[in-house]
């Protein structure tokens, strides 16, 4: 996971830092694994998107901390760590294509991002809060794709 010093920042901060790279952890691993079990080319190109902005994200949000001066270790996550939801799609073999899934997803992702909101918000650290926005805009693109695929689903 992630093991930030206390005295870089605050707890809320190390809290929110903690959930931030495990939502990227986590949902990279996701979406490359939904990606292999999809066929149809649209919706397997966006997930490896969305996974793709995942990773760029954790490696981002890593580097930015540690440039700023604040101490970060990630370690892998194992599999029973993972969010709950990306875990039962994955131990299911939900099809991601299935429109009440991808719906759920978009959920999801859509919670993901306020409680980004949220951190950008309550964060007393300017280096944090310009950061969160930055990913924010990622996660909002994200979310966009998600919503153009449910959104082409319900007019087939």
């Amino acid at each position: 996971m992630l093991d930030v010093p206390s005295d870089s920042l605050t707890a809320m901060d190390t809290s929110a830092v903690q959930r931030l790279v495990m939502v990227c952890h986590d949902g990279e691993s996701f979406y490359q694994q939904a990606a292999k079990s999809v066929e149809d080319y649209a919706i397997r190109r966006t997930l490896l998107q969305i996974a793709n902005t995942r990773n760029q994200t954790l490696r981002e949000l890593t580097h930015r901390l540690q440039m700023s001066g604040k101490k970060v270790e990630i370690f892998n996550t194992p599999k029973q760590e993972l969010n709950l939801w990306y875990l039962d799609a994955l131990e299911q073999d939900w099809d991601i294509s299935d429109h009440e899934i991808l719906t759920k997803l978009r959920q999801l992702e859509a919670d993901n991002l306020q409680s980004l909101v949220r951190f950008t918000r309550q964060t007393q650290d300017k280096q944090l809060r310009e950061m969160y926005s930055n990913i924010a805009t990622r996660f909002t693109l994200c979310l966009d794709m998600l919503d153009e695929i449910i959104l082409r689903q319900e007019t087939v």
